[in-house]
Parts: structure tokens; sequence; C-alpha cells
């Protein structure tokens, strides 16, 4: 015979929100960091794109004038290409060569222990 437990509904609307309650409490650091230290700028960063701020001075609400000063600006078109170099080659080039090394100290090959520690030797002497 085996013994079957029965949990009344009333206590397991309890426990339900009892978990709730624990998971909101677990949350809450994160959450708060989260609007803290990523939501609250980028809405501020949204809403500083339309207006036109000296910090010497208050801000005044200037539309959509950044945006059409932006198309007319020659240095946009500089930066908008600097940073796809960086997105597209250069930040590809660095995982894949950072693969290739890391795959490399992992080899089981004659001397590697000397290469790993010359590798690791700028990382670890400025903390002693």
């Amino acid at each position: 015979m085996s013994a079957q437990i029965v949990v009344q509904p009333a206590r397991r609307g309890a426990l339900l929100r009892q978990e709730a309650i624990d998971g909101f409490v677990f949350i809450t650091p994160w959450l708060l960091g989260f609007v803290l230290w990523t939501a609250g700028p980028m809405l501020f960063s949204l809403v500083l794109v339309f207006m036109n701020w000296s910090i010497l001075s208050a801000p005044r609400f200037a539309g959509l004038a950044n945006f059409q000063r932006l198309a007319h600006d020659r240095l946009f078109v500089v930066s908008l290409a600097n940073t796809g170099y960086y997105t597209l080659i250069t930040v590809p080039l660095n995982l894949v060569t950072n693969l290739i090394v890391a795959l490399g100290l992992n080899l089981k090959l004659r001397g590697i222990n000397i290469f790993r520690t010359v590798y690791y030797m700028p990382t670890i002497v400025p903390q002693v």
C-alpha cells in the first residue's frame, strides 16, 4: 500500500503565492540594476536625441533637427564606415585569432607548458 499526499486547494494557493513572492524577491536586485544601469540610460539617451542641450543651459526640444543636421555632416559617414569596419572585420578577426590561440594552448605538444607560462605571464605578474 502506498500513501498518497493530498494537498488542500487553499494550501496549494498559499504555496504558489509564496513561491511567486520569493521569485520577485530574488529577481529584485537584477531588476534594480537593469533599470538603473541599462534601461534608464537608454531611455535618457532616447530623450536626448530630440533635445538641443548644452551642459550649461537648460535642454530645449529640437525635434528632428538633430537628425537633419546629422544627415548633412560629413563626419557621420566617416564614423559609420569606421564602425562598420570595426564590427565586420576587426571583431570577427579577433574572435578567430583568439579561438586559434585557445585551441593551440589546449594541445598536448612538447614544450607547451613553457608557451602557456610565457603567454599568461603578463596577466599574472601585475597581480603579484
